[in-house]
């Protein structure tokens, strides 16, 4: 796999990775001493999704500066889902695109995988990722529907019934929904702040530069409210309810 990888034979790297991760997986559900193989696997993950985002596999000298969903074909046609490995390679994948700036792409990729391993134990903390994604392109609806979602993974829930064996991650992902929703509270408050301290002219204030500050003030305001209607005994409540 590496030495395909080397030379720019990334078809055949991600054939090859895949079959590593396949003979890993396969050794560690029999009980079986995994050895080498399973100190590689993180590194084949992370080589396969490296190879699956290269644009360049026809050869061509072409960098699209847009979205480019061949990142999320490439998973699709080479990553059987049925593989236990799977949700790894497609989380690692989004990895690999968000830290290449390519925030619609890691976007794309995180969600399907989302939407097809919902009960994974690393479904909150994908989430979360692509909460800070959306937040860094300024997707208010979309970060606000991922604040949503991660707060669904509580206690009760398919996945934290699915994650009983993980209650690190279940802790964790209890925390990812208190931060989140804070985050965005405190967010929209220091925006509508910074913008109204920019409304004022030479004389008179201008309102549609007040209507946009408002705007960020009533988010605010939702956000502290879903915040302490889920989580009453905060020791910040007070504070809270004054902001």
């Amino acid at each position: 796999a590496w030495a395909y990888f080397k030379v720019q034979g990334y078809v055949e790297a991600v054939q090859t990775f895949a079959r590593l991760l396949d003979r890993v997986d396969s050794a560690a559900a029999s009980g079986g001493r995994v050895r080498a193989g399973g100190r590689l696997r993180p590194e084949a993950l992370r080589f396969l999704a490296m190879s699956i985002v290269y644009v360049d596999w026809e050869r061509l000298a072409t960098t699209p500066e847009g979205p480019n969903p061949l990142a999320l074909q490439r998973l699709r046609q080479f990553v059987p889902e049925s593989s236990p490995w799977a949700a790894a390679a497609f989380f690692e994948t989004g990895g690999i695109l968000f830290e290449e700036q390519r925030t619609v792409d890691a976007v794309a990729v995180w969600r399907y995988a989302l939407a097809h391993w919902p009960t994974n134990r690393r479904a909150p903390e994908i989430t979360e990722q692509v909460r800070v994604a959306l937040h860094n392109v300024q997707d208010e609806q979309g970060e606000a529907e991922m604040i949503d979602a991660l707060g669904r993974f509580g206690e009760g829930s398919d996945w934290w019934n699915a994650n009983q064996d993980h209650p690190a991650e279940q802790i964790r992902a209890a925390d990812l929904a208190r931060n989140a929703l804070l985050d965005s509270a405190f967010s929209h408050h220091e925006a509508a702040q910074a913008r109204q301290a920019t409304c004022t002219g030479d004389e008179q204030q201008d309102p549609a530069c007040q209507a946009a500050a408002r705007r960020e003030y009533l988010a605010a305001a939702e956000a502290y409210r879903v915040y302490l209607e889920r989580y009453p005994n905060d020791p910040r409540a007070y504070e809270l309810h004054y902001s």
